[in-house]
């Protein structure tokens, strides 16, 4: 009788413990799939951060060339502003000497002619 008892007992301490086992492989099962859920989450925001990495650099490439294209503009722009400057610098000399020759041509036919009236 008592060897009875300690069965039922051993046995319903066993139907207990799987019942216990069955639950903890339940809740393993959920656990696993919501630890997979957020591998794979992982992984896209990896793959999004992995993107956002590559835009920045293509982005950063593109300031670059168009920082390169603006300095080359205002160096042109400068280079063009100082040629400009000398030509107009350079004509006006040629103005002045032309408005020196002229007067002195101008004096000359005037003397010319002054002499050509006293005779």
């Amino acid at each position: 009788q008592e060897a009875r008892l300690t069965y039922d007992k051993l046995n319903n301490e066993k139907i207990e413990l799987e019942l216990k086992l069955s639950k903890q492989e339940e809740k393993n099962k959920e656990l696993q799939l919501y630890l997979d859920q957020i591998q794979l989450k992982i992984r896209s925001l990896e793959d999004e951060k992995h993107s956002g990495l590559l835009k920045i650099k293509e982005l950063e490439a593109e300031k670059n060339q168009i920082e390169n294209q603006v300095n080359y503009a205002q160096k042109h722009e400068k280079d063009l502003a100082q040629t400009m400057i000398w030509e107009t610098k350079r004509h006006e000399s040629e103005i002045n000497n032309l408005t020196k020759r002229l007067k002195e041509s101008q004096n000359e036919l005037l003397n010319h002619q002054k002499e050509n009236n006293q005779y």
